[in-house]
């Protein structure tokens, strides 16, 4: 088989976290990339594209999709904050969990965290909402959303400066609240072409699963060979 990537048109998709390996292998590494429907159609060269439609039911049957409906995520916002070098966040941790907001559940110094401070480069916050704020705002307008997270944290962190610039992300697949039926790793969607779908719907959301599927994905597609 020759390898040559193929190239995965997810338009629309929020948080795609879908990526590909071989012609005619495709792998699906998140069922959030699956929510919003997929075809299969011929591209330029010979190549097959995997693109956002109405059309999933062509590629699975129905009892495939009764069950990856039945998986269930949380959602949330993130939010990223990016400062010039030189700047200083005065405060004496690298990350906090937040029990006691009903906005904010987790806050990050992400360069002191991943122990890379350095006078060259600018610091970064990252915060996480809680799950209860991500569902009650989730169709919200997103820069509302952000000002509403940023007054939560200067609450928490009143002598926090103010960023060079900021991002919000709305996370409608955080984590895993109810993860595929048997918990298998991964399931194959479609033979020819042939067609998995993984990532922590198929076990659950931590590092672990994530290899856990990964495993999975990789000896079905042995099997496949």
């Amino acid at each position: 088989m020759r390898k040559e990537l193929v190239s995965l048109n997810l338009s629309g998709v929020e948080d795609p976290t879908a990526r590909w390996i071989l012609p005619g292998l495709h792998f699906l590494t998140d069922w959030s990339a699956c929510l919003h429907l997929f075809h299969l159609e011929r591209g330029s060269f010979g190549r097959q594209h995997l693109v956002a439609g109405r059309h999933l039911r062509r590629v699975i049957n129905r009892s495939q999709r009764q069950q990856l409906e039945s998986v269930s995520y949380s959602s949330r916002y993130a939010l990223g904050l990016f400062y010039e070098a030189g700047t200083q966040i005065d405060v004496p941790w690298a990350a906090q969990y937040i029990s006691s907001n009903p906005c904010i559940r987790f806050i990050s110094i992400d360069n002191k965290k991943r122990n890379i401070e350095s006078p060259d480069i600018g610091p970064s916050v990252v915060v996480h909402t809680s799950v209860p704020f991500g569902i009650e705002h989730l169709e919200w307008n997103i820069e509302k959303v952000q000002q509403l997270i940023l007054e939560h944290l200067r609450g928490i962190i009143p002598v926090i400066p103010e960023p060079e610039s900021v991002k919000c992300q709305r996370w409608r697949y955080s984590q895993v609240t109810k993860a595929f039926l048997g918990c298998p790793g991964q399931i194959t969607l479609h033979t020819q072409p042939f067609l998995v779908c993984g990532g922590d719907g198929f076990i659950h959301s931590n590092f672990d699963g994530c290899i856990e599927s990964a495993i999975s994905i990789v000896e079905a597609l042995k099997s496949s060979l």
